[in-house]
């Protein structure tokens, strides 16, 4: 009885380790809301083809709700409403792909505590119109939501 109760009891150490090893890729992966904040970031800008970068600020709050990663599917809220996006699990944490008229925006939250056990992150964003082309990436974090 004792020796059944001592394998049991290393079995659970070994794999609570084990878990804990891993606990931020399981906590994201296992997300179906994630509520995100970006901050400061870089903007370039092409004017007369040549690239022109400055510190940029972006304040902007953006929601990944119905995170559903077998059928690699969500949806982004954000300052211009809420549309359908890709969302690719790996082991560097979880993309978000939208893909909008003129617009990509890559979204990467990475499977990495920072401040306040929260999520690190990058948003990417490509832009083009009739005025050039823009190339963003600013820097923050997100929250497990539910």
């Amino acid at each position: 009885m004792r020796l059944g109760l001592l394998l049991i009891t290393a079995l659970a150490l070994s794999t609570s380790h084990a878990y804990s090893k891993d606990e931020p890729l399981s906590q994201l992966f296992s997300a179906h809301s994630l509520k995100c904040h970006f901050g400061q970031g870089t903007r370039t800008m092409w004017p007369g083809g040549k690239p022109k970068t400055a510190i940029a600020h972006s304040g902007a709050d953006v929601h990944f709700d119905a995170i559903d990663i077998k059928y690699q599917s969500a949806r982004v809220i954000g300052n211009n409403g809420a549309r359908d996006v890709k969302v690719l699990p790996d082991r560097v944490g979880l993309s978000f792909i939208e893909l909008a008229p003129s617009v990509v925006d890559l979204t990467t939250i990475f499977a990495m505590y920072g401040k306040d056990h929260d999520f690190i992150a990058v948003e990417t964003r490509h832009v083009m119109d009739s005025g050039g082309s823009m190339a963003e990436q600013y820097y923050g974090s997100c929250q497990v939501v539910q």
